[in-house]
């Protein structure tokens, strides 16, 4: 098969998608995962990976996108978090702690959210991977598991939903895979507070109809920044944890743009610990307690 021609544009921001898993390169890092082993690519190799079976656009194994991995271990410890203050009823604050401990969420997975719109509050099942509502194809949230906050704001896939569509999505935990000098395959990390306390991710989230269902398909993606301190020697990216002092303004569909994008920062009072964990976490269908259990030193 000859290779398939890709220009210049599209290396510079290629996306591999791998069972639900995204990652994204520059151009001169086009980077892939088969079996667990990581391939690099530039951009004057990229024909050579046809040749390996090696498709940028369809899915070969898994990948991790910029925050492509999390989970709510503790889903009891919601309570510890003061959603009641945000004015939602306690059934409902209840069904949203009503959840299975979960170690390792993958994106097309559904989790229980907090959803914010004009019409107000509610906790619903949001699925990750977010579909523009007017997309002809719901395989594009393959590619949007998550939204860069320099860009979230106008970018065609996000401009709606982070105008008057946001969320809070709840954890306790979350990945990020570290490139090691020499070796075949990157380093998992587990991110948590120090006192393992859950906390909330900031979210889109969307409603698709496009299959012409009466309910839709409602999905989500995570915000991502530039890693802080904390996190930069594992990932350039990390996703935002917001505050709980924002809460309220972020769900808020009237909070005028400019103050919520002012709220895609690092909490600098967020303290984490980081730690390694073993490459167990990488299959998505590893979903346990065993995932976040810390290499020796």
């Amino acid at each position: 098969m000859a290779p398939h021609p890709m220009s210049h544009a599209v290396c510079e921001r290629a996306c591999c998608v791998i069972h639900g898993d995204i990652t994204s390169a520059t151009h001169g890092d086009i980077t892939g995962a088969i079996h667990g082993v990581t391939l690099s690519a530039t951009h004057g190799d990229i024909t050579s990976m046809y040749a390996r079976r090696v498709h940028l656009f369809a899915p070969p194994r898994r990948l991790h996108c910029m925050c492509g991995r999390y989970g709510l271990a503790a889903p009891q410890r919601l309570v510890e978090l003061p959603l009641d203050s945000l004015g939602v009823d306690e059934a409902s604050l209840a069904f949203l702690r009503d959840v299975p401990p979960r170690w390792n969420i993958t994106p097309s997975q559904t989790v229980r959210a907090l959803a914010g719109d004009a019409r107000g509050l509610r906790v619903a099942d949001l699925r990750w991977g977010l579909i523009p509502s007017w997309s002809k194809d719901a395989s594009i949230g393959n590619r949007l598991a998550n939204a860069r906050s320099d860009s979230v704001r106008s970018k065609p896939s996000f401009r709606k939903s982070f105008a008057a569509q946001r969320a809070l999505v709840f954890a306790d935990l979350y990945y990020e895979w570290q490139q090691v000098p020499g070796a075949k395959v990157k380093q998992p990390w587990c991110f948590r507070n120090t006192d393992n306390r859950p906390f909330a991710f900031a979210a889109l989230w969307e409603r698709w109809r496009g299959d012409g269902a009466e309910q839709g398909i409602e999905t989500f993606t995570l915000i991502t920044i530039d890693a802080d301190s904390q996190a930069a020697d594992v990932h350039h990216r990390m996703p935002v944890i917001l505050p709980v002092t924002h809460y309220a303004a972020w769900l808020d569909s009237g909070t005028p743009l400019g103050d919520v994008e002012a709220m895609l920062t690092a909490d600098a009072a967020h303290a984490r610990h980081a730690f390694r964990v073993s490459t167990w976490v990488n299959s998505p269908s590893h979903d346990d307690a065993h995932c976040i259990e810390p290499l020796a030193p």
